[in-house]
């Protein structure tokens, strides 16, 4: 069975190889039902088959440690697998894969992947179909670009500096990141910044999807937030996803930051200010040459720009603005500072601008009368 999967491998990789000689990648991919990676693949074995005569280039290659796990660590993890099914658990789902290997490494120090616990619990008949019926997420792709911007936070990334908090933004039509900076917190200024500069450069969307975060909504449904309030005055509907499944492209985006970029950086950035430019560096880098396998095409090539939008009205309507009084010292008081403002406005109220925790702005009436760097 073993020669015969083999055999079938090799002929698949000759035939994709022969097709792709005579058309390009894309066409290839779609002519065998593959993605572009596979093809690169195929083509690659197929040359190294020519250049050495060796027929294993073509094989398929073993995974895996060889070797069978022993029957007592089989019978761990089956005893683990039962007790999902204890008594004191009538109505708890059973363990999975993954979880059966988490408690076997906790527990007794035996390192397994999922699969190889998966496959000793189907090997011996002790796995179990999950009950019920799930039903299929439907999938959906916006018709152009600009239709639909989505936005999500990535949480605690550990690097030299401490946890960092991540802000993606991605266009749904190109999958292409229109956004992507990185603070030290997750206040609502992180979310300001990274919107502000991304309409800044690529205009603004009809739609923008984002969950129930703090940084995005009031939890209470009392009150607006500032971004509910700015993107109520340009005009853009935000919808809040009803489940995680719904932002799945911006979820599968926020991994593969993890993994392509993160990884590379995390423990080699001096500053967040060096951290921000990689990102940006790596973001523009994405666009350009990342192909999707959906599309077949890079982002860039898919995406055109929005509605441009007056950068200084975008950056007053991103400010958070409160008000204050003016003290008989003719300062007024904000982030546990004083902020000289001219002596003519003592005993008055004028409003406060904060733009991203980075700048302020004292203003009275249309007026400003003093500006600050924090």
């Amino acid at each position: 069975m073993k020669e015969a999967r083999s055999d079938a491998a090799i002929g698949r990789r000759l035939a994709i190889a022969r097709y792709a000689r005579g058309h390009s990648k894309a066409e290839t991919a779609r002519h065998f039902g593959c993605c572009w990676r596979t093809v690169q693949a195929a083509l690659q074995r197929v040359q190294e088959y020519e250049r050495t005569g060796d027929v294993s280039r073509l094989q398929n290659r073993a995974r895996g440690k060889a070797g069978r796990t022993t029957a007592d660590v089989e019978a761990q993890v089956i005893d683990l697998y039962q007790e999902s099914a204890s008594p004191e658990r009538p109505y708890g789902r059973r363990y999975s894969g993954a979880k059966v290997a988490r408690l076997l490494a906790d527990r007794s120090g035996i390192v397994l992947s999922r699969k190889t616990t998966w496959l000793i619990l189907h090997r011996c008949g002790s796995w179990e179909k999950p009950r019920g019926q799930k039903r299929a997420i439907p999938r959906f792709e916006r018709a152009y670009a600009n239709a639909l911007w989505q936005i999500d936070l990535i949480e605690d990334e550990p690097t030299k500096l401490g946890p960092v908090y991540g802000v993606p933004i991605l266009d749904d039509h190109s999958r292409y990141l229109v956004g992507l900076r990185f603070f030290l917190s997750k206040e609502a200024e992180s979310v300001l910044l990274t919107t502000y500069l991304a309409m800044k450069e690529q205009g603004t969307p009809a739609e923008i999807l984002c969950d129930r975060g703090g940084q995005f909504v009031d939890a209470t449904g009392q009150s607006t937030t500032c971004f509910q309030e700015m993107l109520q005055t340009l005009g853009i509907t935000l919808t809040i996803a009803p489940r995680a499944q719904t932002k799945g492209k911006e979820e599968r985006l926020n991994q593969f930051i993890e993994r392509d970029f993160l990884d590379e950086v995390r423990w080699q950035i001096s500053s967040l200010a060096e951290l921000n430019a990689l990102g940006e560096s790596w973001r523009r880098r994405y666009n350009q040459e990342h192909v999707n396998e959906t599309t077949q095409q890079t982002p860039q090539e898919r995406y055109r720009k929005g509605v441009q939008v007056d950068a200084g009205l975008l950056k007053q309507l991103c400010a958070r603005e409160e008000r204050r009084k003016v003290s008989r010292e003719g300062t007024v008081a904000y982030f546990g500072r004083s902020f000289r403002v001219p002596d003519e406005y003592i005993g008055t109220s004028v409003w406060v601008a904060n733009y991203f925790d980075q700048h302020i702005e004292i203003q009275s009436g249309d007026k400003a009368i003093a500006s600050f760097d924090l």
